[in-house]
């Protein structure tokens, strides 16, 4: 018995092919490019200029906050001290992690501009 199987293969739309192999070139690359550095560097400037603000904010104690993204509060802050923690150090942890938080983002960000430039 002679069986014959059944074609395996697909038919592949021209709008995806043509929308998978769409890339910039010339002067829309360029501009793509520098609207990329413009925003980055922005975003680096912006986080440079707020990190100060953003410790001051995390030093300080709010009664009538408790939203995620407030203050802590004055019992909060008798627990801390309890801990042996100052608000000092409790700012200057948050501020670590948010900032790492902004590296590894830039990172990934300039490892897919990189990418992108070496195609």
């Amino acid at each position: 018995m002679n069986r014959s199987s059944p074609s395996l293969t697909t038919t592949v739309d021209a709008d995806q092919l043509g929308a998978a192999e769409t890339r910039l070139r010339g002067r829309w690359l360029v501009v793509a490019r520098a609207g990329w550095i413009t925003v980055a560097v922005l975003t680096v400037i912006l986080v440079v200029a707020g990190t100060p603000l953003e410790f001051q904010f995390y030093q300080a104690t709010c009664a009538v906050c408790n939203g995620p993204d407030s203050q802590y509060t004055p019992l909060q802050a008798r627990e801390l001290k309890a801990l042996g923690l100052s608000p000092g150090f409790y700012a200057g942890y948050l501020l670590v992690f948010e900032l790492l938080f902004v590296v590894v983002w830039l990172a990934v960000a300039l490892v897919i501009f990189r990418g992108s430039t070496m195609w």
